[in-house]
Parts: structure tokens; sequence; C-alpha cells
């Protein structure tokens, strides 16, 4: 028997900001994600997107 469940309870952690320069390196952007505690893999979706957003100016390669 499967019984539904109707509520769910979620909490929010706090969160860290970490300020880059206006012209980030990669290593840079790479370093402050690690300090926010990012996975290696969220880190390559999110240089992915910054990719795919044309907000990054380099080449990926993903092994």
């Amino acid at each position: 028997m499967v019984t539904p469940r109707t509520t769910t309870d979620v909490t929010e952690s706090k969160g860290r900001v970490v300020a880059l320069p206006e012209l980030p390196t990669v290593e840079k952007v790479a370093s402050a994600l690690n300090a926010l505690g990012v996975t290696p893999r969220d880190m390559m979706a999110i240089f992915q997107a910054m990719k795919q957003a044309g907000a990054l100016q380099a080449e990926l390669v993903i092994r």
C-alpha cells in the first residue's frame, strides 16, 4: 500500500557569496566555486552553461 505524501518540509541553509574581479580568469572562477562547495560535476555544468551563454571565452575539454 502506498500513501501519498501531501506535505513537504523544506529547510534553506545559509548561502555564501564570493566576489570576483570584473574580468576573472577560469582559475579564479573555479577557486570561487570550490570555496562555495560546488561539486566537480556541478562545476562542469556551470562552465558549460557559461560557455553556452557566451560568458566564457575558453575551450572546454571534458574527458
